[in-house]
C-alpha cells in the first residue's frame, strides 16, 4: 500500500546518499597524495572536516525522514555507518600519511613550510581522535 511504498522510497533515498558519501569519500581518499604534494594540504584538511561528518549527517536524514512520516518505520543504518567510520579512518590515516611524506621532502627542500605542515598535521591528527571517541560513545548503539 501507501505507507510500503513510502517506506520504499525513504529507503531508497538514504541508500542512495549513503553511496553518493561513500563514494565521495572514497575518491577524497584517493586524491589526498596528489592533492598534498601540490600544495592543497588546507584544503584537504577542510574536506576532511566534512566527510568526517558523514555519520551524523545521514542520521540527521533519517531523523527528518521519520519525523515528516511518523507512520513509517525505517531501519537503524549502523552497518552503512560502520563503512562510512572505517573510511572516515582510512581518510585520517591517508591524509596523517601525506602530510609525514610532504613534511619529510620539506625538511630537505623548503623547511619554511614546516610550522604549517605541522600545524594541520595536528589537526588530522585531533579529528581522527575525536573520530575514536565517537566510535566508543557509539559502541552498542544502533
Amino acid at each position: 500500500g501507501l505507507k510500503g511504498g513510502v517506506r520504499r522510497l525513504l529507503l531508497l533515498a538514504l541508500k542512495r546518499d549513503a553511496l553518493s558519501r561513500a563514494a565521495a569519500q572514497k575518491q577524497f581518499i584517493a586524491s589526498l597524495p596528489l592533492r598534498v604534494q601540490k600544495g592543497e594540504a588546507s584544503g584537504c584538511v577542510q574536506e576532511l572536516r566534512q566527510h568526517l561528518k558523514h555519520v551524523s549527517d545521514l542520521e540527521a536524514l533519517r531523523a527528518s525522514f521519520l519525523a515528516a512520516a511518523p507512520h513509517v518505520s525505517l531501519p537503524p543504518l549502523s552497518e552503512v555507518n560502520d563503512v562510512l567510520r572505517q573510511d572516515s579512518a582510512a581518510a585520517v590515516r591517508a591524509l596523517s600519511a601525506s602530510l609525514l611524506e610532504r613534511i619529510t621532502a620539506s625538511a630537505l627542500n623548503s623547511p619554511g613550510d614546516l610550522p604549517e605542515l605541522m600545524k594541520l598535521l595536528n589537526q588530522v591528527s585531533f579529528a581522527g581522535s575525536q573520530l575514536k571517541e565517537q566510535d566508543v560513545g557509539l559502541v552498542g548503539k544502533g
